[in-house]
């Protein structure tokens, strides 16, 4: 049987889009021979935990409702899925 996985939380939603928007706003990031941004210092998760954390939570409720109806959405895709680490 195939693995399915786990519903993304509110972090993981918002880590997400931290990445994307990063990635698309990294003009003048150091390249790598493909033309992806490469890293500089701490890691994009990392500093997407530290933006989270400062979040309001007017901000953090956003995510958790995304995440709340990716939740829905997932248990009515698999309905006989249970989280199994």
């Amino acid at each position: 049987p195939e693995r399915i996985p786990r519903p993304k939380n509110a972090f993981i939603i918002f880590r997400t889009e931290f990445a994307r928007l990063r990635l698309h706003n990294a003009q003048g990031s150091p390249r790598s021979r493909r033309g992806v941004p490469q890293p500089v210092g701490r890691t994009v998760s990392g500093k997407a935990a530290d933006v989270w954390h400062s979040l309001p939570p007017e901000e953090k409720q956003r995510y958790q409702r995304l995440a709340e109806l990716e939740k829905e959405q997932h248990a009515r895709d698999h309905p006989t899925y249970q989280y199994r680490p």
